[in-house]
């Protein structure tokens, strides 16, 4: 369900079939300063289903990403973030994130989310772009689904 259908020309075409230039920049110039929040962790391991599934974010929270020259910031769902990141064509690295150090209680299971959210995007590889969609993907076939309005 995670991006089906496109491929990389398709992405590259849906913006003014413009190219990425080498060091992200395409990347920056298209998105620097419009948050992004969470739609989807794609392909989540559940601990009590055997196999992978999509899982929406806590209705109560807001799980976001905001791309500036080269750092990324943002809200984990309890704590604020901030982060470096760096993208070569598609794909993109982000370092360990610093967070502020609330705990949160509510919604139940809120930390645990969270850490997910920042253990997927620290680990992702690779993005891509689809109109108002971005994928941020891991290795292992987890990835974050983001969406901004128009």
């Amino acid at each position: 369900f995670l991006g089906a259908g496109f491929s990389q020309q398709t992405v590259w075409a849906e913006h003014d079939a413009e190219q990425p230039a080498a060091g992200g920049d395409f990347l920056c110039r298209q998105f620097w300063g419009d948050p992004w929040r969470l739609a989807f962790f794609g392909a989540v391991v559940r601990s009590d289903m055997p196999f992978r599934v999509p899982a929406e974010p806590f209705l109560q929270t807001e799980l976001t990403l905001t791309f500036d020259n080269d750092q990324a910031s943002g809200s984990a769902g309890c704590n604020t973030y901030s982060t470096a990141y760096s993208t070569d064509g598609i794909t993109i690295t982000f370092q360990a994130p610093a967070t502020t150090r609330k705990l949160c209680g509510q919604p139940e299971g809120i930390m645990q989310q969270e850490q997910l959210f920042l253990r997927v995007m620290e680990k992702s590889t690779t993005f891509r772009l689809a109109g108002y969609q971005l994928w941020l993907n891991t290795e292992d076939g987890q990835s974050l689904l983001f969406a901004r309005q128009p």
